[in-house]
């Protein structure tokens, strides 16, 4: 990894916390931007089905300063699976969404991992967590559970974590 840093980079879409989008620019135009920056072939069409995919094409053209935070976070998803990464590292994404975000952004993650790509995702919300994922790790204490397996096995896994039991 350390030898190849920018072909790691290129693996990974990241949507943190904080967005990281340019106000001053449109939607279009942080994905535009981005697209050069990892030279992305055929860049108008790819910023468009990425702005399609998150619902913001509508909104394309407008300054993210003028957009509300839900809208940010989805162009700040948008960038993320711009270049078609490996793995999707997402810090409470469901942050800032309303509910058709949510299930936006549900249906994209299932899609994302159907087709054989992974992604990891932060969430003080446990449900949402659960609902989205196929494994889990909760950190509690200071110790961190691991936990794979269906609903219910993750669940008394973690219930067990919780509440200071053994755990896996």
């Amino acid at each position: 990894m350390r030898r190849q840093t920018a072909e790691v980079r290129r693996r990974i879409g990241v949507v943190g916390h904080r967005s990281f989008l340019y106000d001053d620019l449109t939607p279009a135009e942080n994905l535009n931007y981005y697209a050069r920056l990892y030279s992305i072939g055929n860049r108008e069409a790819r910023v468009g089905a990425a702005l399609e995919r998150v619902g913001l094409s509508a909104r394309a053209n407008h300054r993210v300063r003028t957009l509300s935070n839900g809208m940010q976070k989805r162009t700040a998803i948008a960038r993320a699976i711009l270049h078609e990464p490996d793995l999707l590292l997402l810090d409470e994404p469901e942050a800032g969404l309303d509910r058709d975000s949510r299930q936006m952004l549900s249906e994209l993650l299932s899609d994302w991992t159907s087709g054989g790509r992974s992604a990891a995702l932060t969430t003080h919300d446990v449900e949402l967590g659960l609902a989205w994922g196929h494994r889990a790790a909760v950190l509690s204490g200071g110790k961190l559970t691991m936990a794979e397996g269906d609903d219910d096995d993750i669940q008394q896994a973690l219930a067990r974590s919780l509440s200071g039991g053994v755990g896996l």
